[in-house]
């Protein structure tokens, strides 16, 4: 038996307690995993540890086990994945006020990438719009390090120095188009690796489908 057909849980609501279930179940068909969790009045934080390489496929997968799964976060320097699930008590709505990046210097670093990594012009928009996001996303935390490997049709990206990361962000990066593809998470070495398509390439398979979105 896994670690979480054991552990019976008596503190959690059953609802609560089959949306534990089935994200776990989602991930332990490909690995063992330990998890612990803890409840708050609005939330429960699920962690899961001892997981070494995930995919996006796998997050989605999880993100649609339940709409009252707000998030879920890649902690590289823990090397955990934490869920952050809304309890059902919980309607009500908060307005956060966000804390814009400089957009002049989003756009003078992603300038500089594209300048300095010798990206051809059919593939500098693309490239401009992941390096402002991960400007955006690093903003007034330690600032990640972008490595480019071009091979073949594909470019190799390599994100380092990431403290964390979240679904959400990810499903940014997969919303762009079909030429963003292979995105994977090492625990292990805290890099989050993604393939892209060169844009002719693209264009000469298929024409860019739009992508269903969800809340």
């Amino acid at each position: 038996m896994k670690n979480h057909e054991k552990m019976d849980m008596k503190n959690v609501e059953n609802e609560d307690k089959t949306i534990i279930y089935n994200i776990l179940h989602t991930l332990s068909r490909n690995q063992e995993i330990i998890f612990s969790y803890k409840i708050f009045p609005k939330y429960i934080f699920l962690t899961l540890s001892k997981l070494q390489n995930l995919n996006y496929d796998m997050l989605d997968k999880m993100y649609m086990v339940s709409e009252r799964i707000e998030n879920i976060t890649i902690n590289f320097r823990k090397k955990n994945v934490v869920v952050l699930i809304k309890k059902k008590s919980d309607t009500q709505v908060k307005i956060r006020k966000r804390d814009l990046c400089d957009k002049r210097m989003a756009e003078a670093s992603a300038s500089n990438f594209v300048y300095k990594n010798n990206i051809r012009n059919e593939d500098k928009r693309v490239f401009t719009a992941i390096v402002k996001h991960f400007f955006a996303w690093t903003w007034k935390s330690v600032a990640c390090h972008i490595d480019l490997e071009k091979e073949g049709d594909h470019y190799k990206v390599h994100v380092t120095s990431l403290m964390t990361i979240d679904y959400k962000k990810l499903r940014v990066l997969d919303q762009m188009g079909p030429w963003i593809h292979n995105m994977h998470i090492d625990l292990e070495s805290c890099v989050l690796a993604f393939e892209v398509s060169r844009t002719e390439t693209i264009n000469d398979v298929q024409q860019p489908n739009k992508k269903s979105k969800y809340n």
